[in-house]
């Protein structure tokens, strides 16, 4: 059971590994090309208190086929809302049960494994974990979420990804927060593909970050 909410504001992968040019807080993109038709971009940058709230940034694909199931939004439950890194952000404190819900709708399609990709942007060493709610999606969606991957990318960056089977019509998932900080931007990737490649994504991500990783030692930052 989730604890009393006190000063709580509830409101709210073969494929062509293509990594688009990352703005700012979009850190680490998917190994994908976001132009796939099976995929989706889903970006929260929380320039607004308000929850459950919609994506601020690029939103694609979303229901393409009409799946209708869900609307894609995340829910806050959080201490308040901050400054962010001048543009907003919301806080959590260390005796609140602090997470994040998303609901993520998808192109529906009958493919049977989809790949999840969240970046977080935070203030540094914050202490974050992903439910990916086996339950509930596989209750509603009739698909069971594989294991997760969390790979922290600086003080202030976090990946975190996993594979679901079979592809559902949309995808919900909790972020939970566990120390005192803020959360900035969430940006969320989703594809679906025709085979298994865990591995393969896995590969190629780590790869990746072991790139971004030896650029950031060279010029390292903790600005939020």
């Amino acid at each position: 059971m989730r604890k009393p909410i006190t000063v709580c504001l509830l409101a709210a992968f073969g494929l062509m590994l293509v990594p688009a040019t990352a703005p700012a807080d979009d850190f680490a993109p998917p190994p994908w090309d976001r132009a796939h038709p099976n995929a989706v971009t889903a970006e929260w940058e929380f320039s607004a208190p308000a929850s459950p709230i919609a994506p601020d940034g690029p939103l694609t694909n979303v229901g393409v086929k009409g799946s209708g199931t869900l609307s894609t939004t995340a829910t806050i439950f959080a201490s308040g809302w901050g400054a962010g890194d001048g543009d907003g952000g919301w806080f959590f404190a260390p005796d609140f049960d602090g997470s994040i819900y998303f609901e993520v709708d998808n192109v529906v399609d009958l493919e049977p494994v989809k790949h999840m990709w969240v970046q977080v942007t935070h203030t540094p060493g914050l202490a974050l974990g992903i439910d990916p709610l086996f339950a509930e999606n596989f209750s509603v969606f009739g698909s069971t979420p594989g294991s997760i991957s969390m790979i922290p990318h600086g003080p202030t960056s976090t990946i975190f990804f996993w594979d679901i089977f079979p592809n559902p019509a949309a995808e919900v998932f909790t972020l939970h927060v566990f120390s005192t900080g803020e959360i900035d931007q969430i940006v969320v990737d989703t594809i679906s593909i025709p085979e298994p490649s865990t591995l393969a994504l896995a590969a190629f991500g780590l790869i990746g970050l072991a790139a971004w990783g030896w650029r950031r030692k060279r010029s390292t930052s903790t600005d939020f």
